[in-house]
Formats: C-alpha cells, sequence, structure tokens
C-alpha cells in the first residue's frame, strides 16, 4: 500500500463495518491500534462503534464494548433509530459467536 508517496509494509486492514467509510479509509483501518473518535453529541459516534462491534461480532471476532457517558437505555435507543440491534443481540451474539440477526 501506499500513502502520501511513502510504501508501507503489507497490512490486512480491518472492515468497519460501513461500507462508504471504508472507502474513505481506503479500505479499512490497521488492526491493532487505538482511534479516538471525537465530536459533538449526535454526530454519530456510538452508531459507528456500534457499527464497528456488529463487523467484529459478524466476523467472529471477539469484542467489547465500554460506554462511559451512556445509559443502557440511550444505548438501546440509538441501536433501534439506526436500525443496528440491541444491546441484548449483541451479548446474544458474542457469547454464541454467532452474526446478529
Amino acid at each position: 500500500m501506499t500513502v502520501n508517496g511513502s510504501v508501507l509494509p503489507d497490512t490486512t486492514l480491518v472492515t468497519t463495518g460501513i461500507p462508504s467509510l471504508d472507502e474513505i479509509l481506503h479500505g479499512g483501518l490497521v488492526p491493532c491500534r487505538i482511534y479516538l473518535v471525537e465530536g459533538s453529541p449526535g454526530s454519530g459516534k456510538t452508531t459507528l462503534a456500534l457499527q464497528y462491534l456488529l463487523e467484529g461480532v459478524r466476523r467472529g471476532e471477539r469484542c467489547l464494548y465500554i460506554m462511559l457517558s451512556e445509559t443502557k437505555v440511550e444505548i438501546e435507543a440509538i441501536a433501534y433509530l439506526t436500525k443496528t440491534a440491541t444491546p441484548e443481540s449483541l451479548i446474544a451474539a458474542v457469547r454464541a459467536r454467532q452474526p446478529v440477526t
């Protein structure tokens, strides 16, 4: 992969679960890195996190989501409004290591 004229070592990128974002990122995120997502309320930070988590579950990966400022009810509302999933279906999918439906 070449970025700004520099050749980077071959790295398999990790999809975010959001095709248009993966396109902007030239294929996804570099694995084993920490990413800070910042934005004002309502900008989509939690939705992005849920999509990324769901993609990891779909790929059979172990996932952990730590929230510091949102309640379970707020997460459920975001999942419902964005048509992602409920916390219960996420937990069940992770325990069963199966895709979320």
